[in-house]
Formats: structure tokens, sequence, C-alpha cells
């Protein structure tokens, strides 16, 4: 077995090693670089729990890509990309739900509204669906919403949902 001083280990030593899958030199590389990575996140997504997802997001990343790195960036630059990257994915898909939760309430107070003019409308029921349909991704919501009201009458609530986040 080797023996190795591991803290006095440049990257230049540590990455082969990682890409030899050395969670060793992965563990290193985190503790080297987590906190500058952190701060990174944690400027666009003000809040230290996301941050910290993403910084561990962008590890797996690294652990699963590290045979892509080449010479040319530096591993820190590499991963300074990385974190930005995913700190802008989080919060485009952070901004997508809000809007979509925003149309949820808009929606749900609109069948109110339409309710008592189709007679046939259970409101509750279409409530519970929107909710739902809030939490997936656009190309789940018509299954669940045909699965969940099946009625044609109902369904014109599903095709405002849609129509309206597909516009945006």
């Amino acid at each position: 077995m080797e023996l190795l001083n591991w803290d006095n280990l440049t990257d230049e030593e540590l990455i082969p090693r990682l890409q030899d899958e050395d969670t060793d030199a992965l563990q290193i590389l985190f503790e080297k670089y987590s906190s500058q990575l952190f701060a990174v996140a944690h400027r666009y997504v003000h809040n230290p729990e996301d941050a910290e997802d993403i910084v561990t997001d962008t590890f797996t990343t690294a652990w699963k890509g590290i045979h892509q790195l080449s010479s040319r960036p530096s591993f820190l630059a590499w991963l300074l990309a990385l974190v930005r990257r995913k700190s802008v994915d989080f919060m485009r898909k952070r901004e997508k739900q809000r809007n979509i939760e925003e149309l949820t309430e808009d929606l749900l107070v609109d069948v109110e509204r339409r309710a008592d003019a189709l007679g046939k409308l259970d409101v509750e029921e279409v409530k519970e669906t929107l909710i739902e349909l809030s939490q997936h991704p656009e190309s789940d919501v018509r299954a669940i919403a045909v699965d969940a009201l099946g009625d044609v009458n109902q369904m014109w609530v599903v095709e405002l949902l849609l129509n309206t986040m597909l516009d945006e």
C-alpha cells in the first residue's frame, strides 16, 4: 500500500488519480475548493442549502466528466465554470417553477369564476389537479391532467395552463 502525504499533492498530481477513480483524490479536491465554489453558487442563489446542493452537484459532474478535462484550463477554472453554469441553470429552473406556481394561482381564481357557468365542473378536483400539475415538467402535464380530469369539459383548464406555459 502506497503511503502519500495528501496535503502536499498538487492538482496536477491529484487529477490523474481522480481520473483513475481515486475517491481520496476527490475528497482532497473537494476540501480544497468547495468553499470557493460555495461562495460563487451562493452569490447566484442567495440560499446556503441550495448553494451546497449546487456544489455537490458540481463535484458529481466533475467526477463523472474528469476524463474530458484537458491540461487547459486549470482544474479550478473548470470547476468554477461548472458551478456558474449549474447556478444559472438552478436559477432558470427556480424562476420557471415560480412562474408555473403563479400561473396555477391565477388559474385557480379563473376556475372558481367559471365553475358556476359550467355547472358540471368539480372545482376542488380541478384545483387539486392544477396544484399537482405545477409540480411536474411540461411534458408530463397533459398525461396527468387527462388521467385526473378525463372530462372534456374540464380539459380547457389544462389547455389554458399548457398554452400559457409554452408561451413563456
